[in-house]
């Protein structure tokens, strides 16, 4: 990878932290997820904070998300995909 490669990963990485973490763990409120679950979430929230957001409340009341319901909050220009 190229310096500028590097710097461009090592931005990105920052923005999905200090910008779309904390709408993430907001909306979890403490309730505990897989990293596989957070990063999921955090792609989510990269495209859509809103539906992020709405998929870990879900969550933190206590609902069991499946596939369906991340492909549900896909969005195409901020459009929900049919």
């Amino acid at each position: 990878m190229t310096s500028r490669g590097a710097a461009s990963s090592e931005k990105l990485a920052a923005q999905a932290t200090n910008t779309y973490g904390p709408v993430v763990t907001a909306a979890l409120a403490g309730t505990p997820v897989s990293q596989n679950q957070y990063d999921a979430l955090l792609s989510v929230a990269w495209n859509s904070p809103a539906a992020a957001k709405k998929l870990a409340e879900r969550l933190h009341a206590g609902e069991t998300l499946t596939a369906a319901d991340f492909k549900a909050s896909g969005t195409v220009e901020g459009k929900p995909t049919p």
